[in-house]
């Protein structure tokens, strides 16, 4: 009886062969936005299979390739079902509660079981644009313990060219700021309070200034006008669309300040209203 058991035994331990359907995989996240609550999010599938004739279930363990690193530089999360996945360090890290994901039923002489996963990858103000891959191992392991099969995760994370801008130390929202010089002293200069526009970019930037009316101050249902200085950090600026200044990094989550300032020389004018129209352009890349 003990060598008949014996003899039966084999077979059942055989019934069970799980395996990777493939070596390798490639996951690309391109993210559309970045902001402090942007997230760039990407769903794929592990498809496990099974060469006998059995079903079964197995473990994968996921652990990082790339110097030991768990992320890349703003972080990623990777999620299948309700379980978040713990990367390890190393494959020879021991494991966590979170870095093992359970996959039942995995069908024999079939094609396996697609394992879903969603990845996510935050691309908060601060990250630079470009390309990061991220290496990750993931070992299959059989009923037994016993690590049958290896596969290698790429992620790919992309972050583009990305820029926004904010004006500050003034009144209206934020496409649209009003800056109010007061009352113009035609016999001296005048100074505008100072105020400034705060850039946040992902890589190198520039900014450009546009003035309606060539860099006057055109009076309001009359012919007159008042020429006016724009000064950023100190310098005149050009107002014609021209780059006025370039930044050859990019930002941090906090961003750039640029401080501004509007100046008017001693003037001859009539009295009234006087306005122009100034666009702020800043291009990453």
């Amino acid at each position: 009886m003990l060598s008949l058991a014996a003899l039966y035994a084999t077979p059942a331990a055989a019934e069970c062969a799980p395996r990777f359907s493939q070596a390798t995989q490639t996951v690309n996240v391109n993210a559309s936005d970045v902001g402090n609550s942007a997230v760039a999010r990407e769903n794929f599938d592990i498809r496990v299979g099974n060469d006998q004739t059995g079903s079964c279930s197995a473990r994968l363990r996921f652990s990082s390739l790339t110097g030991g690193e768990q992320r890349p530089d703003s972080g990623f999360q990777l999620v299948s079902g309700n379980q978040e996945i713990d990367i390890l360090p190393d494959e020879n890290s021991a494991p966590s509660t979170k870095s093992d994901l359970f996959v039942p039923g995995i069908a024999g002489r079939s094609n396996g079981r697609a394992v879903p996963f969603r990845l996510a990858f935050a691309t908060p103000w601060g990250i630079l644009s470009g390309v990061r891959q991220t290496e990750i191992l993931v070992n299959l392991i059989d009923e037994g313990g016993v690590v049958v099969d290896t596969m290698i995760l790429y992620f790919n994370f992309s972050v583009p060219d990305a820029v926004d801008l904010r004006i500050v130390g003034a009144t209206g929202n934020d496409s649209v700021a009003e800056i109010r010089l007061g009352r113009l002293d035609s016999r001296q200069t005048n100074r505008s309070d100072p105020f400034a526009i705060r850039v946040w970019s992902t890589s190198p930037y520039s900014i450009a200034f546009e003035s309606e009316n060539n860099g006057n101050l055109m009076q309001d249902g009359g012919p007159d006008r008042i020429p006016y200085t724009l000064r950023l950090g100190g310098q005149e600026v050009p107002l014609s669309g021209t780059i006025a200044k370039t930044v050859g990094s990019a930002t941090g989550t906090l961003g750039d300040i640029h401080p501004l300032q509007v100046e008017v020389e001693p003037f001859v004018a009539n009295a009234g209203d006087y306005t122009d129209r100034v666009s702020v352009t800043v291009t990453a890349g």
